[in-house]
Formats: structure tokens, sequence, C-alpha cells
């Protein structure tokens, strides 16, 4: 699965204000890593959890198409700490009631 189609099959699962960051906190130091060992962050809120639930995924270019659509986030602290996020992975936090009522719907 590439980028483009990622982001749509987020989108459909119910997502909304879905953000992409790539190259985040690098800038232009990354220019000569290829473009699939870059990092791409793509943050995303499920509709419909008062309080707010949000998503991430962390992950590197080229193994977008290796990431299972079906797999559930982990649950991490809200807010989660930056050294957790910050590694790849697919992660998920919010307030107490609504963060336990999406997992459960998972």
């Amino acid at each position: 699965m590439n980028l483009v189609e990622l982001l749509e099959h987020f989108k459909k699962e119910g997502n909304y204000g879905i953000r992409v960051y790539y190259g985040e906190g690098i800038g232009c130091d990354d220019m000569d890593m290829p473009q699939d060992e870059r990092m791409v962050q793509i943050v995303m809120a499920p509709v419909g959890y008062l309080g707010g639930v949000r998503k991430l995924l962390v992950i590197r270019m080229g193994k977008l198409h290796e990431f299972d659509v079906s797999s559930k986030p982990e649950k991490v602290y809200n807010p989660p700490p930056c050294h957790v996020i910050s590694q790849p992975g697919y992660y998920a936090w919010g307030t107490g009631d609504s963060i336990n009522e999406y997992m459960r719907k998972l």
C-alpha cells in the first residue's frame, strides 16, 4: 500500500483531520538519506469520541507497504511521552473514557 492509499484507508475508517509529517525534525539534513529510510508520521482523530482520541502511525517510507491496516494501535499514556511516539509504531491515546471506549470497539 502506498501513502495515498493508506491515507484514503484511514479516512474511510472514520478518521478526520489526518495530518502527515515527513522529515519532521530533520529538515535538509537528510538529503543523502534514501527516501525509503525517511520517517513519516500520520496523526489521526477518530470521529465520535467526546474528549478526544488521537492515533499516530510512525513508520519508514519503505515499510508502508508492510503496514497491516487491520492491526490495532498500542494504547499509550495521555499525553504520550515524546520518547515513545518518536519510535516506529502505531499508537492511540485520549481521555480516560474515550480511549477505553475506542479500544473496546476495535
